[in-house]
């Protein structure tokens, strides 16, 4: 995927949005199961801890 941005290929960029909505769609099923499970605000402060860096 580097070497593709690299000499500006589309597909690249494509490679690289489906990563990114693939990512997306993931975190929005872990906020939905969290939410149905009640533990939403447990879900909040792990990812607070470990993604979001201050």
């Amino acid at each position: 995927v580097r070497h593709l941005l690299n000499t500006d290929e589309i597909l690249g960029v494509r490679l690289l949005t489906i990563h990114n909505l693939h990512c997306y769609m993931d975190f929005m099923r872990d906020i939905q199961t969290a939410l149905e499970a009640g533990a939403f605000t447990q879900f909040r402060r792990t990812i607070r801890e470990t993604v979001i860096k201050e």
